[in-house]
C-alpha cells in the first residue's frame, strides 16, 4: 500500500470531473494528502522510473506532487534532501518540455499532431475530440509541473541564485502566450520565475554558450547551411559551381526537429531575439543566430516562414545598419524575404498568401527603416566627401525600394486582379512604397497608372467589394501627389481620366439600380452609404488630379486638359460631380 493511495484516488476524481481542464487549476485539499511526507517519498512514489509512466498516471502524479509541494508544513526534512530535491527538479524540467508528438508550431503538421501519423498532406482532420482532449490534458499537466517547479526551486539552499540552464530553458518554453501548450497560469509562472534572474539570462554564458551553441546549433546541424552566407554569417561571394543536389528527405519533419520533435525551438528563438542585448548580438551572437533564421525563411512550411518573418522585425534594429551593410546581410535578407512576396495563388493557398504578404512587406519596410530612415537627422554636408557619402546612401535607398517595386510588388498584381483579399494587401503596400520613393516614382508611372486605372475600370469591385475601389483611389492620390509634375503628360493624364470617369459612371449606374429597386431596406441603405463614400473618394482624387495637371509648366498640356474635361461633362452631364472643383 502506497503512502499516496488516498491522494491518488482524490486526484483521479478531480481529473475525471467536468471542470478539470479549465485554465485556473485547483489543487487537492490538505485533507486529501498524507499527514507527513519527505522529498524522498515524493520522488520514489510519484516520479521514479519504476512507475508505468502512462499519461493518465503521469497526470495524476503531477497533481498529487503539486498539491504536496504546496503543503510545505507537512514536508518532513531529512539529511540528503538536497539530492532528492535536485532529482525532482531534473524530472520536472524534463517532463515540462512540450511534447512534439502532441503539439507543433507548424500548421502544416496540424495543430496537435503526431507527424508520423498525420503527414503534412493528410486529409485527416487533426482536431478530433480525442486529440483536443489529449492537448487539454497536456496543458493541464504542464501547468501542474510548473507549479511544482516553482515550489521545488524555493527549497534550494540558495533560492536567489539562478537555476540550472536546463531549468531556465524549460521555463522559457512558456514565455510566449501564443504557444499552443501554454495556459495563462503556466505563462505567469514562467515569467515570474525567470524575472529575478534577468542578469544571468542575458549573459553570454547563458545566451551564447548554452542557448545558441548547446541548444539551437545542434538542432539545425543537419540542415544545409544557407549558401548565401559564409560560416561567419557574412554574405557569400557568388559561385560558378553547379547548384547543390536537392534531397527531398531534408524537408521531412524528422530531419527538421524544430517543426516536430522540438516544437519549442521557435519559442526559444523568439525569446533570444527579444532579450539579447544589441551589443552582444553584434559582437558575438549574430553568426550563431543568422543561419537558423535563414533556414527558417526557406522552410517548406508557410507557417514556419510566417514565424521567421515575425522574428526579423525586432531583430533588424538590434543588428543595426552598419553591421547589416558591412557584412552584406542587408541584401541577403532582402533576397530571402522578397520571394515570399510572390507566394500567390495558385501555387500558394490563398489563406497562406493573405497572411504571408502583409508580414513580408512589413519586414521589408522594417529592414529599409533600419538601413536608411532610422539614423540621426542628417546635417548639411560640409565637404565633398560627406556629400558623396550622402549621395551614395540615397542611391542605395532608391535601389532598395525600386527592387521591391520591380521584382515583388508589380509582378504580384498580375496574379491578383481577381482577388479582393490580395488587392487590399498590395494596394496599401504600393501606397507605402510610393511614399518612400517620392519623386523617383515617376520612372514607374508607365506601370503604376495603367494598373490602377484597370482596377477602377473593373465593374466587379464596385458591385461586390467597394473597399477595393476606395483603396485604389487612395493609392492613386498618393501617386499623383509625388509624381504631379508628370501626371499632365498625355498618356498618364488620359488613363487617370479614363479610370475616374469609368468608376464615376459605375457609381451612377449603381445608384440608378437602387432607385429602380425602391424600398428602404437595411441592405439598400448600407449600399447607398457605401456608394456615397466612393463618390466622396472619387471627388477627392479628382481634385488632386486637376490641381496636379493645372500646375504643369506646359501651357499646351493645360489647355488640352481643360478641353478634355469639358468634353467629358458634355458627353454625360451626370459625371459633372466628379470634376466640380474650385477654379
Amino acid at each position: 500500500m502506497s503512502l499516496f493511495d488516498s491522494a491518488h484516488k482524490a486526484a483521479n476524481n478531480q481529473i475525471n470531473s467536468a471542470t478539470a481542464y479549465e485554465d485556473n487549476i485547483s489543487l487537492l485539499s490538505a485533507a486529501e494528502l498524507p499527514e507527513s511526507f519527505t522529498l524522498e517519498d515524493l520522488y520514489r512514489d510519484l516520479l521514479s522510473d519504476e512507475r508505468n509512466g502512462k499519461n493518465d498516471e503521469d497526470l495524476r502524479d503531477a497533481l498529487v506532487l503539486a498539491s504536496c509541494l504546496e503543503q510545505t508544513e507537512r514536508l518532513s526534512r531529512q539529511d540528503g534532501d538536497e539530492d532528492w530535491r535536485g532529482k525532482i527538479e531534473v524530472w520536472l524540467v524534463k517532463e515540462a518540455l512540450p511534447d512534439g508528438k502532441v503539439f507543433t508550431v507548424d500548421e502544416s503538421l496540424g495543430k496537435y499532431a503526431d507527424f508520423k501519423k498525420y503527414p503534412a498532406n493528410s486529409s485527416t482532420d487533426d482536431k478530433t475530440p480525442e486529440k483536443e482532449l489529449k492537448a487539454k490534458q497536456y496543458r493541464y499537466k504542464y501547468t501542474l509541473l510548473l507549479t511544482s517547479l516553482s515550489n521545488i526551486l524555493s527549497l534550494r539552499v540558495s533560492p536567489t541564485t539562478p537555476p540550472s540552464d536546463p531549468t531556465l530553458l524549460s521555463l522559457i518554453c512558456y514565455t510566449s502566450p501564443k504557444a499552443p501548450w501554454n495556459t495563462s497560469q503556466s505563462h505567469t509562472l514562467s515569467t515570474t520565475l525567470l524575472a529575478p534572474h534577468k542578469e544571468y539570462l542575458e549573459s553570454p554564458a547563458f545566451l551564447i554558450t548554452y542557448l545558441l551553441q548547446t541548444f539551437i546549433k545542434p538542432l539545425f546541424s543537419h540542415a544545409p547551411r544557407p549558401t548565401t552566407i559564409t560560416p561567419a554569417a557574412r554574405k557569400a561571394a557568388s559561385s560558378s559551381a553547379p547548384p547543390r543536389h536537392f534531397d527531398f528527405r531534408e524537408n521531412h519533419p524528422e530531419n527538421q526537429p524544430w517543426r516536430s520533435g522540438v516544437p519549442y525551438a521557435m519559442i526559444v528563438l523568439e525569446w533570444i531575439v527579444g532579450n539579447i542585448d544589441p551589443s552582444l548580438l553584434r559582437s558575438t551572437a549574430f553568426p550563431l543566430l543568422i543561419p537558423p533564421l535563414l533556414t527558417l525563411l526557406d522552410s517548406p512550411s508557410n507557417s514556419i516562414r510566417m514565424q521567421a518573418l515575425s522574428l526579423l522585425l525586432p531583430l533588424f534594429p538590434k543588428l543595426s545598419a552598419p553591421l547589416l551593410t558591412q557584412t552584406g546581410l542587408a541584401s541577403v535578407f532582402q533576397d530571402a524575404i522578397s520571394p515570399i512576396c510572390l507566394f500567390l495563388p495558385s501555387l500558394t493557398p490563398l489563406e497562406d498568401s493573405v497572411r504571408l504578404l502583409p508580414r513580408a512587406y512589413e519586414v521589408l519596410w522594417g529592414l529599409g527603416g533600419v538601413l536608411f530612415e532610422d539614423s540621426e537627422v542628417p546635417v548639411i554636408a560640409s565637404n565633398e566627401k560627406m556629400k558623396e557619402k550622402q549621395k551614395e546612401k540615397q542611391k542605395e535607398r532608391i535601389k532598395f525600394y525600386t527592387t521591391i517595386l520591380q521584382h515583388s510588388l508589380l509582378p504580384s498584381f498580375l496574379s491578383t486582379q481577381d482577388s479582393p483579399q490580395l488587392l487590399l494587401i498590395l494596394l496599401p503596400a504600393l501606397s507605402t512604397l510610393v511614399q518612400k520613393l517620392g519623386i523617383y516614382t515617376v520612372k514607374y508611372l508607365k506601370d503604376i497608372i495603367p494598373l490602377l486605372a484597370s482596377i477602377l475600370l473593373n465593374p466587379l469591385w464596385l458591385i461586390s467589394v467597394q473597399e477595393v475601389v476606395i483603396q485604389t483611389l487612395w493609392t492613386l492620390r498618393e501617386v499623383m501627389l509625388v509624381g504631379w509634375m508628370r501626371i499632365g503628360r498625355r498618356e498618364w493624364r488620359l488613363r487617370v481620366l479614363e479610370g475616374l470617369v469609368g468608376v464615376g459612371g459605375g457609381v451612377r449606374r449603381e445608384e440608378g439600380e437602387l432607385e429602380r429597386e425602391g424600398g428602404k431596406g437595411g441592405e439598400r441603405e448600407t449600399k447607398k452609404k457605401v456608394l456615397e463614400d466612393v463618390k466622396h473618394e472619387i471627388r477627392e482624387t479628382a481634385k488632386v488630379f486637376i490641381v496636379a495637371v493645372r500646375a504643369s509648366d506646359d501651357k499646351e498640356i493645360r489647355e488640352e486638359f481643360e478641353d478634355e474635361l469639358r468634353d467629358v461633362v458634355k458627353a454625360d452631364e451626370r459625371l459633372g460631380y466628379i470634376f466640380a472643383v474650385v477654379e
